[in-house]
């Protein structure tokens, strides 16, 4: 019998997403014991095939505060890529500290689940959309078994459960929560739906793309191969459950492109901009994690809301081409310490380059260029002078 699938809305097949939970038998070892929770280490086969045995097993770690139940729970997934998860560690470790029982689930092709001879994530980007659909689906899945490992621990209250992640587990966060509707709130940090758009844009997709070109595919392919895995088209799908996103406005691994459409399919919920790129918010990590406490903290009842979303700053780091009358056209790397304005645009830089350093204000007229006025450092008498920069932000 093919159990837990709400109500199905729209065109979508839900059946996509359908498993039988009686077949899941779940492992779970005490591995350690810190003054403010219990660790446990918890493994089930995965109920979507692959071709890789290495992939059918999911790792999971449960966090269990030492606090009386019931007690509100939250799925937490990590980024791509993460060879040790220690990101998603530290917020499952936050969230206990809070009374909020965590459970750090590993994605598919990742970590325990890489394959012999490949790297953590790798084979998750392939450029074949088959592959990638079914990924995209075996993520979910892996975390509807995760849903029906919470629920089933003394301590848990099974109608205060939520779901966060970082990037890719981000994206996965944004999709279970629309297609399971047993979540009550799901925190997003620089996540988003549309994964066609993604594959086509974001600049760490490249090598699957180029894939795909070489088959004589394009996007228009890649829509209709993975519109079954589109958050956006699960919009009206478990509408109770509260909604936090937190993104870059220059993020070129999660395009904006796609980020705003996902927002506004979603009913427009409470998000934070950072003044940022893809990388730089792990310098504001601690900030961005306390954030999505407070959020999750509000939506599963444990402190008094409503929720404002509190505004984030970042240290911005750009990365490209200056040039100066006194430092020439070099190379260069820039810190934004200060952003003046609400949106990022004009901010103070701290630069550096083969031919020395700079401290100026900069506004930024395009995506890509900065124009300042600052002074080189180190070079004598300082004086000010106009200055340019093409980057990538990061």
């Amino acid at each position: 019998m093919l159990a837990c699938l709400a109500q199905a809305s729209g065109a979508q097949d839900l059946t996509l997403f359908a498993y039988d939970p009686a077949r899941v038998t779940y492992e779970c070892r005490a591995i350690s014991d810190r003054p403010t929770y219990r660790g446990f280490e918890v493994r089930f086969p995965s109920q979507v095939p692959s071709e890789y045995p290495a992939n059918q097993t999911v790792y999971a770690w449960l966090y269990e505060p030492k606090r009386p139940g019931p007690m509100p729970a939250v799925v937490v997934l990590h980024e791509l890529a993460t060879v040790q998860g220690g990101l998603a560690r530290a917020l499952c470790q936050q969230l206990a500290g809070v009374g909020i029982v965590a459970l750090q689930v590993v994605m598919p092709y990742h970590m325990q689940r890489t394959p012999p001879g490949a790297a953590s994530g790798e084979l998750l980007v392939m450029g074949d959309l088959d592959h990638l659909r079914q990924t995209a689906v075996q993520a979910v899945v892996d975390v509807r078994c995760s849903v029906d490992f919470l629920a089933s621990r003394p301590l848990v209250d099974p109608k205060r459960i939520g779901i966060t992640g970082m990037s890719l587990g981000g994206t996965v966060a944004l999709l279970a929560s629309r297609i399971d509707g047993r979540f009550s709130a799901v925190a997003s940090i620089l996540g988003a739906g549309d994964p066609a758009f993604i594959l086509w844009h974001s600049r760490l997709m490249g090598g699957a793309k180029v894939g795909l070109l070489e088959q004589g595919h394009g996007i228009a392919d890649a829509r209709r191969a993975l519109e079954s895995v589109n958050t956006i088209a699960y919009r009206d799908r478990n509408r109770k459950c509260a909604v936090l996103m937190i993104a870059g406005r220059h993020d070129w691994v999660m395009p904006v492109h796609a980020v705003k459409p996902t927002w506004k399919a979603l009913g427009r919920p409470p998000i934070v901009w950072l003044n940022s790129g893809h990388i730089s918010p792990l310098l504001a990590r601690g900030r961005i994690f306390d954030e999505v406490r407070r959020f999750l903290q509000m939506q599963l009842g444990l402190r008094p809301g409503p929720y404002v979303p509190a505004r984030l700053t970042t240290a911005n780091l750009k990365v490209g081409v200056l040039g100066s009358q006194t430092l020439g056209v070099a190379p260069a790397l820039v810190v934004e310490p200060i952003q003046i304005t609400r949106d990022g645009t004009v901010a103070v830089d701290l630069g550096a380059t083969p031919h020395g350093f700079l401290i100026g204000v900069s506004a930024r007229p395009f995506e890509h260029l900065s124009l300042g006025l600052g002074t080189p450092i180190g070079r004598g008498r300082l004086r000010l002078e106009p200055y340019w920069m093409l980057h990538a932000t990061f």
